[in-house]
């Protein structure tokens, strides 16, 4: 079943949209993808979300203009999402690179993206260009929840100076650097050992632009409270670390290994 964007506050609550049939429509970028990209037609049964876990399932009532009319069938909270949140702390990389982590890093249950500034990174932007970044990785994410099954959008903070982002990292329990280089003692953090130790549900990953965080800065995070955790003897691309990153934390605390689950909402 197709879904589509609806913002939370056109967004009905259960009570109203069951109880009384209610009638939605649906506008702009939706109700053109809708109508003439997928070309879906009446009768037909779609998702509306509204990016905080709740969903509608309607019916397709009318299409005229610029605008297609839906009646709400059943409401219900979303059960894709993961169990821990999952917070991405990324140096910033250059060109589109950003943009091209977002989708599969939303894909892979990221709920906050946190981009920061730090001695290596290359670009630098003004505050009309960081305004502009950031609706565009909005869209993206909005983009990727469409397809893969989530209903919340991840939280998209504007990029800070490393040292903010530590005092940020404060208000998680698990903070994880990535980094490429092995320590002296040859004893990184090992995730699997962190399961044992009951580390909560909230999670931060660190991980450097393209250049890497220098050896002072992966210091400061280290006394700022992250475990460093090795990511083996290849030197990977910045966007490949964070894919993989995200991917081990789902594994080992999150969901990936459950089965498949069905997320259509539940009548109520």
């Amino acid at each position: 079943m197709r879904r589509f964007f609806i913002s939370p506050e056109k967004f009905p609550s259960p009570a109203e949209s069951t109880e009384e049939k209610q009638l939605l429509e649906i506008i702009g970028q939706e109700a053109n993808h809708l109508k003439n990209v997928l070309r879906l037609g009446l009768g037909e049964r779609v998702l509306l979300f509204d990016g905080t876990g709740w969903e509608i399932r309607a019916e397709i009532l009318k299409i005229e203009g610029s605008g297609v009319t839906v009646q709400c069938l059943s409401t219900g909270y979303q059960t894709g999402e993961s169990p821990i949140e999952l917070a991405v702390a990324q140096g910033f990389l250059k060109e589109k690179k950003m943009e091209e982590l977002i989708r599969p890093l939303t894909e892979l249950g990221m709920t906050r993206w946190m981009p920061f500034f730090s001695s290596r990174t290359i670009p630098k932007l003004d505050a009309k260009k960081v305004d502009a970044r950031r609706q565009r990785w909005e869209k993206i994410a909005r983009e990727s929840l469409k397809q893969c099954r989530r209903s919340r959008i991840p939280k998209m903070d504007p990029p800070i100076p490393f040292e903010a982002l530590l005092e940020k990292a404060k208000d998680y329990q698990t903070r994880i650097l990535f980094w490429e280089t092995m320590p002296e003692d040859d004893q990184p953090a090992d995730l699997l050992d962190l399961k044992e130790k009951n580390p909560g549900k909230g999670f931060l990953i660190l991980l450097g632009p393209e250049g890497g965080l220098s050896a002072e800065e992966a210091a400061m995070a280290e006394a700022s409270g992250f475990l460093r955790v090795y990511l083996g003897p290849r030197i990977l691309r910045a966007q490949t670390a964070a894919i993989t990153a995200a991917a081990l934390i789902q594994y080992i605390f999150g969901d990936l290994r459950q089965k498949n689950l069905d997320n259509e909402p539940q009548k109520g």
